[in-house]
């Protein structure tokens, strides 16, 4: 991958996480200066979560067709290929997941549930990973 390649996935990332920063920053303001309501913080919350599942769904989606070639790879390539995909696809659950929850479940529930989620796919991708037969060797 060419540093100008890397530099605009850099580039793209710290304005996404701006964005996002930008916005829940405005939020609290704008709601502590009471030009929110209690019931559009709540939404606001939401929206920010939802979208925060959504980057996650996208990044997890685009990993795997980004990363370093498989032939310059120690070990089995398709092993490797397989352990990727695998990641990819439990981090993609993992961001609908996260999103839906956002969405639909009661807000004070929204927190816990999407960091378990996400908590859960980690923890999954370390088993996979760790575990005796698996496709991925260090």
């Amino acid at each position: 991958m060419s540093n100008s390649t890397k530099s605009n996935r850099i580039s793209s990332a710290i304005i996404i996480a701006g964005l996002i920063l930008a916005v829940s920053i405005a939020t609290a303001i704008a709601t502590k200066a009471g030009y929110i309501s209690a019931d559009m913080d709540e939404l606001a919350n939401r929206m920010t979560g939802a979208l925060s599942g959504a980057i996650l769904v996208f990044f997890s989606n685009s990993a795997p067709k980004k990363l370093t070639p498989l032939s310059s790879t120690k070990g089995d390539p398709a092993r490797r290929q397989a352990f990727q995909r695998f990641t990819a696809w439990v981090f993609v659950l993992s961001g609908v997941g996260f999103s839906i929850t956002w969405l639909a479940a009661p807000i004070d529930l929204a927190t816990p549930i999407s960091i378990a989620l996400v908590g859960g796919a980690f923890i999954l991708v370390l088993i996979k990973c760790y575990a005796p037969n698996s496709t991925h060797k260090k």
